[in-house]
């Protein structure tokens, strides 16, 4: 709002002093001139500075009269300069707290989310809910992006140096899956594993973070119900959650993501002429 103060006050001083106020607008903007960069102080001199050289070229009822004018409007931008401020500095403190707890509790995100409250001045249940949902969003990339990269290292297990229709085909199974994976990443990140591969040999796996953890767990578990009661118990029950509760339909398609049923892709590759892509060379 900052820079459309200048326009505003323009206006302002036309409608309440005509011709007069038009000259005295442009002799201030010479002296004290504003724009998108200008700070609350710079407006606020500005302000000050209409107002003194005003009081010499009209009247002192009518530049009174527009200096509340003006200051009122300052009041409104220093409040919508503050709340996208703290909108700021508020997504920057979730970010923080989303790097350092990668799989936070509901505990850990109802508690912060009322410590950012009271700092913030803001609703507690709307924090919560964005914290939540960008938890979910991080939890579902991260589970997509080690998704990928297994199925890339089995790829190149099978086929250590592609041919150009192997990755090709590759890249439809993947497509297949459905994971919103960019192709071209895609493509540069089969290449950067292979070159890899090629003078160092596979990576080993050395994540050790809640969040692969709790992966692994679910991989290594064959009884959704028990993975689910258990998610509970450790307070990561947010993850399973609708609009009514905790629900079979959300711990399947969360089960389903981190280990999709090994049948059913075998069906799909083979209706689609890709069974290739699931069994050695």
């Amino acid at each position: 709002m900052a820079d459309m103060f200048a326009e505003f006050a323009k206006k302002t001083l036309i409608e309440n002093l005509g011709a007069t106020g038009e000259d005295l607008f442009l002799r201030v903007m010479a002296k004290k001139p504003v724009d998108e960069k200008s700070s609350l102080d710079e407006i606020s001199e500005f302000i000050m500075t209409i107002e003194r050289v005003g009081l010499v070229v009209s009247d002192k009822d009518k530049v009174n009269e527009v200096d509340l004018i003006l200051r009122n409007r300052l009041k409104e931008v220093a409040n919508s300069m503050s709340e996208r401020e703290n909108i700021h500095n508020l997504s920057a403190e979730i970010e923080k707290f989303l790097k350092e707890h990668d799989l936070p509790s509901d505990k850990d995100i109802l508690d912060y989310a009322k410590y950012l409250a009271l700092k913030y001045k803001g609703n507690a249940e709307r924090i919560e809910r964005d914290i939540t949902e960008r938890v979910k969003t991080n939890i579902k990339s991260t589970v997509i992006r080690e998704r990928i990269s297994e199925e890339i290292k089995g790829f190149l297990t099978r086929y250590p140096q592609p041919e150009k229709t192997d990755i090709d085909d590759f890249i439809n199974y993947i497509r297949l899956l459905k994971l919103g994976y960019s192709e071209d990443e895609l493509r540069e990140q089969i290449e950067r594993e292979r070159l890899y591969r090629k003078f160092h040999g596979p990576r080993d796996s050395v994540e050790t973070s809640e969040l692969n953890q709790f992966i692994n767990l679910v991989k290594t578990s064959d009884n959704r119900e028990a993975v689910g009661k258990l998610m509970q118990k450790q307070g990561l029950s947010y993850l399973i959650k609708d609009e009514e509760g905790v629900s079979d339909k959300s711990l399947s398609e969360l089960v389903d993501l981190i280990t999709p049923d090994e049948n059913d892709t075998k069906d799909m590759l083979e209706e689609m002429g890709l069974q290739h892509m699931i069994k050695r060379k």
